[in-house]
């Protein structure tokens, strides 16, 4: 007999633990907090750069390129120079949404090309999608205030909520790792580079 009256009490001490991780697991990110991290260390970035490719890079897509790094040097591959105050890591990424849509923003979805995406274009399966597509992170790894192109990582999975200057991350890389957080930059735009 008292095994069934100890019986509620136990599993009420087991499910105590158990909600409580819940909820720390399902806390929301500060919506104050403009940060991302990689590799357990947090970094601010406060400036980017756009450029406006229209439906020149995918007809079936309006498509910007960016660049967000607080310094002005860049090349995609690698091979830049840090400013002396700006964070190690830099996101280049393409943020494509479907030409008949209005105005961009929303959540973008990782998409790996193609080999033939050039010739043949996007699958029709993405034509009504917003996609992430050509994502990199240069992280100075070395702390030589250089990215050279054995410090930029491909981006293989994940999300960008994108509202203007101020976007969500959440992109996992092809060195097992993640970037996640938020920034809220100043973005620049311009022509792209011929």
């Amino acid at each position: 007999m008292k095994i069934v009256h100890l019986f509620p009490v136990l599993l009420l001490a087991a499910l105590v633990p158990v909600s409580c991780n819940k909820d720390k697991e399902e806390k929301e990110p500060d919506p104050n907090d403009y940060t991302i991290k990689y590799d357990g260390k947090s970094f601010t970035i406060t400036a980017g750069r756009e450029w406006r490719y229209q439906t020149n890079r995918y007809p079936s897509h309006n498509t910007f390129a960016y660049f967000m790094g607080n310094g002005a040097a860049f090349l995609q591959s690698g091979n830049y120079d840090l400013g002396p105050h700006d964070p190690p890591i830099t996101l280049f990424y393409y943020l494509s949404l479907p030409a008949s849509s209005g105005y961009m923003q929303g959540i973008f979805e990782y998409y790996a090309l193609p080999d033939n995406w050039y010739i043949s274009g996007l699958p029709a399966s993405v034509h009504t999608k917003q996609i992430i597509t050509d994502a990199v992170v240069g992280y100075d790894e070395d702390g030589d205030r250089k990215i050279t192109p054995d410090e930029v990582i491909r981006v293989t999975g994940g999300t960008i909520h994108y509202n203007g200057g101020e976007s969500l991350y959440d992109l996992t890389l092809a060195n097992g790792k993640t970037v996640k957080g938020r920034i809220k930059a100043t973005i620049g735009s311009q022509l792209p580079p011929s």
